[in-house]
């Protein structure tokens, strides 16, 4: 998980291939937020919608302000399994 207070972008290497969740918001003063740069929402049946990984290789970049959750293999870390 990586977290970027600040306005600007952050850049960092994972190291490998994963998959990418990253949480942004248009401005602080709304409550909307966007997941991979797209609102999540509800299909009729109830499913949670937008809510996939990207694939990210390498150097990633989160967004200011953002939370970013990674999934990379290589880590063998069980909880991303």
């Amino acid at each position: 998980m990586a977290l970027n207070t600040g306005e600007a972008p952050q850049q960092f290497s994972l190291g490998g291939n994963g998959l990418a969740w990253a949480m942004t918001r248009q401005s602080l003063e709304t409550r909307a937020v966007l997941t991979n740069g797209i609102a999540p929402g509800l299909a009729p049946d109830g499913t949670p919608t937008a809510l996939g990984g990207s694939p990210v290789v390498g150097t990633v970049s989160i967004p200011g302000p953002g939370i970013a959750i990674y999934a990379v293999s290589v880590a063998r870390n069980l909880a991303c399994r």
